[in-house]
């Protein structure tokens, strides 16, 4: 047997010469490459995986040979991030290999996520059970938890709370609920909070709402919710939140509650706020929300799927917060000229523009914004003297002559190097109407003298996209029917 045992390790001390040549910090980085593989990437973490069936990679690095086993045993860092996917009531193989991957992991930050749907409305719940294993596991490490993600059921919640020290290093928290895909009001009565009431500066919540979490606000920066929350609950969570610069606001709705929290009163003065985003909002007291609040700070603005405001809201809001607006993002608004006019000459600043959908319903003629654009371009009126990229989107009509025509125009003046033009860096226009019995050919232009206006353009510096249904280069075709090149 022991002749055995060496030969064993004999054979594979020579499994793979080429490694051994390698000096371990290079074998480290690979193995933490390894570890990686099939994760998918964080905005700004990449978190190590544990497989469904709870095989652990590094477990698995470590099975291969003693060297192996040495160097990953040795390494905290290839152990300090888990992704653990609980099925099973009973699964203590799952807590042990947890248990292992946390304790190897030295002093190091942790990040840490959970993934289980169990829960006890299903029968499955035991205090003295293999999930209650695992949580306290969790909890016991959470003064090292620097990213703490959870994909749970809402009973599972409150018992994720951390040790005595709380978790004084978390930076990100994302929390999504059981079936938080459906737009459902979040279930009530299962609130999240930590010991210490320590403060994330990163928070993603999906199928919870604001007021189920208690946690400390003062320090966050980044928030996005998507979560049938009642918008005033967003407006509270702005008045809690004094350093959030970044914040998404998804399938927010209307409530019996009402608004009457935050109807009256001094507007709330937010000094941090920089980028606000509202998307599938189908109430109609956006204007009492944006009228309790001024945003001084505020460079970027979007409005998505909010069919029941007016623009001069917007406008109002921007004229007094003195904001130095740099990106307006707007789709399905529903306006005259007249209104973007006004909101876009409270914006001098902006540098990009975005509009969707925003040439229906009260124009009689959908691209009447287009020859607004153009007619604004010229040197001697013009609106928007900074803006960089412009981007519009439609499926209310499609390519034709006029529109063709007005496309350069929305560049400025006819001379492409006069410094009096809007000097527009990226210009994309994705004009997706039904075409009819038309064939693709048919919406090429036909105007040469256009389409060597939009070859000049290119040429000087300018990115120019026009497309029909988001993938057809009708620039690129136009270009070959006329038989020329950007070079």
């Amino acid at each position: 047997m022991s002749c055995r045992n060496t030969l064993l390790t004999e054979i594979n001390r020579r499994h793979d010469p080429l490694t051994r040549r390698l000096p371990p910090e290079i074998l480290c980085r690979i193995f933490k490459f390894y570890t990686s593989i099939n994760e998918e990437k964080e905005t700004w973490s990449s978190l190590s995986y544990l497989l469904p069936n709870n095989k652990c990679l590094t477990l698995l690095l470590g099975a291969v040979c003693r060297d192996w086993r040495w160097l990953a045993w040795s390494t905290p860092k290839l152990w300090r991030s888990i992704r653990i996917n609980f099925k099973r009531a009973d699964d203590w193989n799952c807590v042990d290999i947890v248990k292992q991957c946390l304790d190897r992991s030295g002093k190091r930050p942790l990040f840490i996520q959970l993934t289980c749907c169990l829960s006890s409305i299903e029968g499955t719940w035991d205090h003295q059970g293999a999930l209650q294993g695992l949580i306290s596991v969790v909890n016991s490490f959470s003064d090292r938890w620097q990213s703490l993600e959870m994909h749970c059921a809402p009973e599972i919640l409150p018992l994720i709370c951390g040790n005595t020290h709380g978790a004084p290093t978390l930076r990100r928290l994302f929390i999504k609920l059981r079936d938080s895909d459906d737009l459902l009001p979040p279930p009530q009565g299962y609130i999240f909070s930590l010991t210490g009431m320590n403060s994330p500066v990163y928070l993603e919540a999906r199928g919870i709402n604001f007021q189920s979490l208690a946690i400390n606000w003062s320090q966050v920066t980044r928030i996005t919710f998507e979560t049938a929350m009642p918008l005033y609950e967003g407006a509270q969570l702005l008045r809690h939140a004094p350093q959030l610069v970044h914040c998404t606001l998804t399938d927010i709705c209307d409530s019996k509650v009402g608004y009457s929290q935050a109807e009256a009163g001094t507007p709330f003065v937010h000094r941090q706020l920089q980028n606000l985003s509202i998307d599938n909002y189908y109430g109609k007291k956006l204007n009492l929300f944006f009228n309790n609040f001024l945003f001084p700070a505020l460079k970027q603005f979007g409005l998505f799927n909010c069919p029941h405001y007016e623009l001069d809201v917007i406008t109002d809001l921007f004229q007094r917060s003195s904001c130095s607006l740099e990106s307006l993002m707007l789709s399905d608004a529903i306006c005259t000229t007249e209104q973007l006019r006004r909101l876009l000459d409270t914006s001098p600043s902006l540098h990009k523009l975005e509009l969707a959908s925003c040439d229906a319903v009260v124009e009689p003629d959908p691209m009447e914004i287009l020859r607004f654009l153009a007619a604004t371009a010229d040197g001697t009126m013009s609106l928007l003297p900074n803006l960089q990229h412009l981007h519009y989107f439609t499926d209310s009509y499609t390519w034709t002559a006029e529109l063709w025509a007005l496309t350069p125009k929305v560049l400025g003046i006819q001379d492409i190097h006069s410094p009096n033009r809007r000097q527009l860096k990226t210009l994309s226009f994705d004009i997706s109407g039904d075409i009819g019995d038309k064939e693709l050919g048919d919406l090429i232009c036909k105007d040469k003298n256009v389409v060597m206006r939009l070859a000049d353009a290119v040429r000087s510096g300018t990115e120019i996209e026009l497309l029909h249904y988001s993938s057809r280069d009708v620039l690129k075709l136009s270009l070959a029917h006329h038989q020329l090149t950007l070079s």
